[in-house]
Parts: structure tokens; C-alpha cells; sequence
């Protein structure tokens, strides 16, 4: 995800303020311009680099959005006014998206979807046979689970993911010669 300024400017113009409960992934991306670098520098947000090094991205933790704000905000809270973490990236309009892993709150609150007889609905990928006839790498297993906000999981060993990701995961491996069992 790279923005520029221009893209950045235009985000922010329809913008919509983030409630703190409304995090379901463990970091949020952040709309941020190179001259407001070293504000979120100081929230504790970090620089993730493109893969091919051209551009990234500024992320922080969600575990850091309800801490008190490190530094006075005169334009948004009057003079010598502080807020959360949260508070400032809304008034600045900066938070853009969410990345990671499942919170842990929310993987707490998953339960299998039931299938059959045999219990949560799990699908397997078998890895590819090799030239010398064994199979070259463990079995993938895909379990698929309900969460309170409605939006099906799939975990995968232990990682757990939305099914858009479940599914990339799926295609990736099945690329390689994965099949099912």
C-alpha cells in the first residue's frame, strides 16, 4: 500500500472515525504524509517497507490506540489538551486500514463451524508427490470458524485469517501442487 500526498488528501476527505471496539485486526495502516513522519513516529508507529523496496507503509498497534497521547494537541483539544493514541490518528485523519493477525480478543471468541458427523468443517490440502513417489511436505489443514461479527474465519495451523486471505493461501499452495484430499 503506497499513498501519496495527493491520494492521501483525497482519503481523507471522506473519511470516518475509527471506535476504539472496532478493530478486528491486530495493526491499522496509516494515511501518512512525510511531514507528519515524526508525530507518529512518537505514537510508537513503525515504517513496513515495500517487499521490492519501493515505498510501504506506517502501521501501528492497536494495543497502543487507547494509550494517552504523548503530546499536546492545541488545534484539536484546546491548549495543552490530550487525548488517546486513537483520538489523535481521528483527528488527523490517518488511519486507513487494518493488517495482521486476528486480535487476540477476537481468535478467543471464535467457535468451529459444525459440519457432519465428524465435527468442524475442515478441508485439507495434500502437498505434491515427489519424483521418488513420497509426498514432499505436511498436509495443510483449513478449519473454518464463526465469529461474533458475523464474518467467517479460517484458521490454518495457527494462524487465523478472513476467508479473502483463507482463500489467497489456498490458491498459493494449490499453485504449487497441493491438492485435496
Amino acid at each position: 500500500m503506497k499513498l501519496g500526498k495527493r491520494e492521501i488528501t483525497k482519503f481523507r476527505e471522506n473519511y470516518e472515525v475509527q471506535e476504539s471496539g472496532s478493530f478486528i485486526k491486530e495493526h491499522v495502516t496509516l494515511a501518512v504524509t512525510f511531514d507528519e513522519k515524526d508525530d507518529v513516529k512518537r505514537l510508537r508507529a513503525k515504517w513496513n517497507p515495500a517487499e521490492d523496496g519501493n515505498g510501504g507503509f506506517w502501521s501501528i498497534g492497536v494495543k497502543f490506540l487507547n494509550d494517552t497521547c504523548p503530546f499536546d494537541d492545541d488545534e484539536h483539544w484546546g491548549e495543552g489538551g490530550s487525548g488517546t493514541v486513537l483520538d489523535w490518528l481521528n483527528n488527523h485523519k490517518m488511519i486507513h486500514s487494518q493488517f495482521g493477525n486476528l486480535t487476540k480478543d477476537l481468535r478467543d471468541s471464535l467457535s468451529p463451524v459444525r459440519g457432519d458427523a465428524h465435527g468442524v468443517v475442515t478441508y485439507s490440502l495434500e502437498p505434491p508427490i515427489g519424483i521418488d513417489g513420497n509426498r514432499e511436505g505436511n498436509t495443510v489443514m483449513f478449519q473454518e470458524f464463526e465469529c461474533p461479527n458475523s464474518f467467517p474465519y479460517i484458521r490454518v495451523g495457527d494462524d487465523y485469517m478472513d476467508a479473502s486471505d483463507g482463500r489467497e493461501k489456498w490458491n498459493a499452495l494449490v499453485e504449487k501442487g497441493y491438492t485435496r484430499s
